[in-house]
Parts: C-alpha cells; structure tokens; sequence
C-alpha cells in the first residue's frame, strides 16, 4: 500500500488510524513517478476547506 500526504498534522493522524507500517510518503509532488508501485485502485480526494465552516471565524461568515 502507498500512502502520499503532505500535511504533518493529517501524516500523525493517518499513522495513528493505520499503524501496520505501510509507507506513508510526503508530498507527491515530490515523488518520482518511477517510486510509485503499481497499483489496482487510485484514491484521491480534494481538500475540505473551501466547502468547511470548521475554524472559520465568526467574523467570516
């Protein structure tokens, strides 16, 4: 299994929910295509926030 997140705070978390060890790399911009194992299923999914009131200030909404 390859993981690939870029965001410290979501590697603890994932690394906390998932500890069997699997790779979890960084940012995948990062990774050349070549050190990426092949696969049957891709699972990708766009980040929340602009469609999250979570830690939005009052102010802002």
């Amino acid at each position: 299994m390859f993981t690939s997140e870029w965001d410290s705070y979501a590697q603890k978390t994932y690394a906390e929910n998932f500890a069997n060890g699997h790779l979890l790399s960084g940012d995948i911009t990062k990774i050349a295509a070549e050190d990426i194992p092949d696969y049957d299923v891709l699972l990708a999914g766009f980040p929340c926030q602009p469609f999250s009131i979570a830690g939005v200030s009052k102010k802002m909404r």
